[in-house]
């Protein structure tokens, strides 16, 4: 079969794209999250009492009140150590429901917050994040008022969470 020379330009067009996008597939991480939403009865208590994760979060989150919802960010690098473990989502799940009960804005419209736990691996020359060294940890949506009405609160720490406090949990 024989392409005319106007064709050519296609063709050659085409097999750059599919090589490249073959090398992109081969090349690109694929993490699949393990998910559990909505959490259910047998996960009724989630919160590990023996973590407080007060004590990282000063200067490490960021909290957006996007319109529909409030975004916050935590850089958990620094308590990396004490998250792993065979506790981790309890940990995980107790630091997202603090996050939501200490820094969660007054006054927002929205009840609806999103949760996300990282790693930040290199920081820019004015102290924030790089985005591309991000490393995901954990993604938590939740309703304020389920965490505000149901969650066990001692000495202002999360010391316990009720039966659906999340509408979705992520980890990575």
């Amino acid at each position: 079969m024989l392409i005319s020379r106007r064709h050519w330009g296609h063709l050659l067009l085409l097999l750059l794209l599919l090589g490249c996008r073959k090398e992109s597939d081969a090349t690109a991480e694929h993490k699949t999250p393990t998910v559990w939403a909505p959490v259910t009865a047998a996960d009724a208590d989630l919160a590990d009492t023996s973590f407080d994760a007060r004590p990282f979060f000063e200067n490490t989150v960021l909290v957006t009140d996007k319109g529909d919802y409030v975004h916050i960010f935590w850089d958990a690098q620094a308590a990396a150590k004490d998250i792993e473990g065979p506790e981790r989502r309890g940990r995980l799940a107790a630091a997202a429901a603090q996050l939501v009960l200490d820094r969660f804005p007054a006054g927002t419209a929205s009840d609806i917050a999103k949760v996300d736990i990282v790693f930040v691996k290199a920081r820019d020359d004015y102290g924030k994040p790089k985005w591309d060294s991000l490393k995901k940890v954990a993604h938590f949506e939740l309703h304020v008022t389920r965490i505000k009405e149901g969650a066990r609160v001692t000495a202002g720490r999360v010391t316990g969470l009720p039966e659906g406090a999340f509408d979705r949990i992520e980890l990575y």
